[in-house]
């Protein structure tokens, strides 16, 4: 799991205080809880030596299908409604030995891979 250390609350053991002013109340105190809780919403957090925000569809889906060429034991795509013939790779060379749409990608990775499974759930 990423994180970012602009974000004390997800980097801090403890959750900080976080006044609030302004309110036609009394300021209050309220204690920011940990969004990422280990077991519950995420398997775990880790520290990330690099990280990237991909907002271009491109490097999106570039990205995305050289992930999956590293996948070994599962693929989850969820509520992702998307063609089957949908070529992950535009205006760049195409590999010689994985197909680009996604169906036939993942049909292929799954076949050549015995341990792979890939579920893909609307």
């Amino acid at each position: 799991m990423l994180m970012s250390p602009a974000i004390p609350a997800l980097r801090s053991a403890t959750a900080p205080r976080v006044t609030l002013r302004g309110a036609r109340h009394p300021p209050t105190l309220i204690m920011a809880e940990r969004i990422l809780q280990p077991g519950r919403n995420c398997w775990r957090i880790e520290r990330a030596a690099r990280v990237a925000f991909l907002v271009d569809g491109q490097a999106y889906f570039t990205n995305l299908y050289h992930g999956l060429l590293l996948a070994r034991r599962s693929i989850y795509v969820l509520a992702w409604d998307i063609n089957s013939r949908f070529k992950l790779l535009r205006d760049q060379p195409l590999p010689k030995r994985w197909p680009v749409p996604i169906g036939e990608l993942l049909n292929a990775l799954v076949k050549a891979r015995s341990r792979l499974h890939a579920y893909v759930l609307d």
